[in-house]
């Protein structure tokens, strides 16, 4: 009994306590840690998106420092005009400049690209996001150069990642160095800590997954995470060369989520373990693939994960056998133990179906506790997409699917034999592994690899017990491919959403069913319920927000330059600071104030003080009605100081256009997108010439915006200043919006 007290308490520490520790070790420096610091600290002074001055001063201080190496840099500049996600009616417009570099090879048969972007959001200065690989990128130039390698490689610094991968679209599309690369690797961050994880590659990856593994320190990868992004609609600078065929691999860090796209992704946010995991996983990557003969790598897709330290992977073929024999496998086993009367049918479905009731019961009260903390002391905590104390809530829940599952087993064991109840467990287990193998394949190792230990506990069997030394080897393969799977999802996913998943423990109890009456004593329930009330408290207690913990806080002025009015507009709730702009606040729709593209979304909305900006600049140049199409040509933005203009017409449908003489693909417009609006970021004071051609002749408002990157300054003196327990994000956040409405 001793020995199975031991073990229980094992499989409870691991699961419930490891999945929050850091995977991001400690390793020699072959890269000037000291040296990336100073980088960033230059790099995130204040927020540069693409077309400001901040981003021009990043941009020369990138080509200063690769000068300074004795490299030659040059800069890719070009206009480029594209949709938003396929969204015809939604233009956006810029100009980018690309810093790149070459570092020839011996052979230079095809070349390497190391990619991260030196841009940011506006509100952000992007230290992590993408500060840290810019800065280990140049470190690795200044390293690489001292070397002799085989391939070329391309240290490729994209502008215009945050609108929409802009710069590398005019990289893969438009460079000369475009066309002889072998490999690409993307380099980026959605948080502040945490390991450097391999969490996308191109299709036929099995060469990369070989290569990788070979070198990676200390990696973070899995198919799942691969198989997963593909399903989502989210994009990377990645993203452009997979579309165009080219092999790669996408690497981030994406812990402290709630730094992301914020004021608190700065320079003391940087985590050390993080920095040192990033630069030694760039240093060893580049100089392994520099030696590579990448003229044809495409192999088979591989089933890859982390394991102990090392990546175990395996063909997507073998995978597709191996599902078959473990499900052959698995019939065998139940005609065995049926065989030997050691399972009944109808006590089996009995546990087919309490599992099935126990893993619905843990996710509804998982979630419903969820939604109360969350409508109550979690809700003053919330930011972004998670909350602060994330790891906090986890653990709680975690303790409290623990406990549940001990109860509810206590409840089962009354009703079933807990052979008819362990095999009933691995029915799930053995639908789960045919469903992922169809659906989702990256996944499969999840379950294929417990199910076939735990299916050799029932070849074992010699009487209505069941096998005591396998329990052992099966609990142990859980726990080392269940604590990376969770402490992926707490990573990676909302918070929201991981709580209902983590029912899926459920499964994992029926690995320790032999000895799981350890579990059910009454020490026990009252340690885990004491783990989750105590954590719940911590949480509680401490959801004031303040300088470490801020909240969102959204804040902007909007000009009328028609009505001469002018007005604060906020997309979060009211908070301790912008009550002071909202005293008589209501709540409106946005695109009444700024081109929103006709589309609804609600905004608290004030008068406030009138500053007589500068107009924006719109000319028409020609308005000629031709049969029943009305085809204009506009001078637009000639003058201004603003970084961006928008252009939205509220009426009719966009059939042509064309920016500065070259035609906007696919620029149709449709009702059910949204109206007609083209951004132009990082617009020049010389303006940009458009010219359209609508469906009909009849009368067309125009509505144009000048956008400034920075609140009125009067904001300084009338008002008291934003404190430190908030920051500001979303979109528009301490911006200035002067916009005026032309009508034709």
């Amino acid at each position: 009994m001793k020995f199975n007290t031991i073990l229980i308490a094992v499989f409870l520490f691991l699961m419930v306590f490891l999945p929050t520790q850091s995977t991001a070790a400690s390793f020699s420096e072959p890269l000037s840690i000291k040296a990336i610091y100073k980088h960033v600290n230059q790099i995130a002074q204040n927020p540069h998106p693409t077309g400001s001055i901040e981003n021009k001063k990043v941009r020369e201080y990138i080509v200063e420092e690769l000068t300074r190496t004795g490299l030659k840099p040059t800069i890719q500049t070009e206009e480029i005009t594209t949709t938003n996600k396929g969204r015809s009616t939604f233009i956006i417009t810029t100009t980018v400049h690309n810093v790149i570099v070459k570092l020839s090879g011996t052979e230079g048969k095809k070349a390497v690209v190391i990619m991260a972007h030196y841009d940011s959001v506006p509100f952000g200065p992007g230290a992590n996001d993408d500060g840290v690989a810019v800065a280990s990128m140049l470190e690795m130039a200044k390293n690489l150069k001292e070397k002799d390698f085989k391939n070329d490689v391309i240290f490729l610094f994209t502008d215009a990642e945050e609108l929409g991968m802009l710069g590398a679209k005019v990289f893969w599309e438009r460079h000369p160095l475009a066309k002889d690369v072998g490999m690409v690797m993307n380099l980026e961050s959605r948080g502040s800590k945490g390991p450097m994880t391999m969490f996308q590659t191109s299709r036929q990856n099995g060469w990369l997954i070989e290569e990788f593994s070979k070198v990676a320190p200390n990696p973070v990868a899995s198919s799942l995470t691969g198989d997963f992004y593909k399903l989502m609609p989210n994009d990377s600078d990645l993203t452009i060369p997979i579309n165009k065929g080219v092999p790669g691999i996408n690497l981030a860090y994406g812990e402290g989520w709630t730094d992301y796209h914020s004021e608190m992704d700065n320079p003391d946010q940087l985590n050390r373990p993080t920095v040192k995991h990033v630069s030694n996983t760039i240093y060893e990557l580049t100089n392994h693939f520099s030696q590579q003969d990448l003229t044809t790598i495409k192999k088979t897709d591989k089933i890859y994960f982390s394991f102990l330290g090392k990546v175990v992977h395996y063909s997507k073929d073998l995978m597709y056998i191996f599902t078959a024999a473990i499900t052959i496998l698995f019939m065998i086993c139940i005609i065995r133990a049926l065989k030997m009367k050691v399972l009944e049918w109808k006590k089996l479905l009995f546990g087919f179906l309490g599992i099935f009731v126990t893993m619905v019961l843990v996710g509804a009260v998982n979630f419903s506790l969820w939604l109360l903390i969350k409508s109550t002391w979690a809700n003053d905590v919330k930011v972004w997409d998670t909350v602060y104390h994330a790891n906090y809530f986890l653990i709680a829940f975690i303790s409290l699917t623990v406990l549940l599952s001990i109860v509810l087993y206590q409840y089962l064991f009354k009703k079933v034999a807990r052979n008819e109840l362990f095999v009933g467990g691995l029915i799930w287990w053995a639908l789960l592994l045919i469903i992922t193998t169809i659906f989702l394949p990256g996944a499969t190792y999840l379950f294929a690899w417990p199910l076939l230990i735990m299916l050799l506990s029932i070849l074992l069997i010699r009487s209505k017990g069941l096998s005591f030394s396998m329990t052992i080897i099966s609990v142990a393969t859980i726990v080392l491919l269940y604590i990376p799977f969770y402490k992926m999802l707490f990573t990676w996913m909302q918070i929201s959403m991981v709580v209902p998943m983590l029912a899926t423990m459920v499964l994992l109890f029926i690995s320790i069913l032999p000895v799981i009456e350890v579990l059910t004593k009454r020490r026990i329930k009252l340690i885990l319920l004491s783990i989750t009330a105590l954590l719940f408290i911590f949480t509680a207690v401490n959801s004031n927000p303040n300088e470490n913990l801020p909240l969102d806080s959204n804040l902007f002025y909007s000009v009328n330059s028609n009505t001469k009015q002018a007005y604060w507009i906020s997309k979060t709730e009211l908070n301790e600071w912008t009550q002071q702009f909202f005293s008589d606040g209501t709540t409106q729709n946005l695109d009444d104030f700024i081109p929103n593209r006709g589309f609804i979304s609600n905004v608290l909305v004030n008068e406030a003080p009138y500053i007589n900006y500068p107009s924006p600049n719109l000319q028409i140049i020609t308005n000629e009605i031709q049969g029943s199409t009305r085809r204009i040509k506009l001078k637009a933005a000639e003058g201004t100081s603003a970084r961006s203009f928008m252009l939205e017409f509220k009426e009719g449908e966009v059939l042509e256009a064309f920016i500065n003489g070259k035609e906007i693909v696919a620029s149709l417009g449709d009702e059910n997108l949204g109206k007609w609006r083209l951004t132009y970021y990082g617009v020049s004071n010389k303006g940009f010439d458009l010219e359209v051609v609508l469906k009909n002749s009849n009368p067309v408002t125009i509505k144009v915006t000048d956008w400034y990157d920075a609140l009125p300054s009067f904001v300084n003196t009338m008002y008291s200043p934003k404190p430190d327990s908030l920051t500001s994000r979303l979109e528009y956040s301490d911006s200035t919006l002067v916009t005026k409405e032309i009508e034709l």
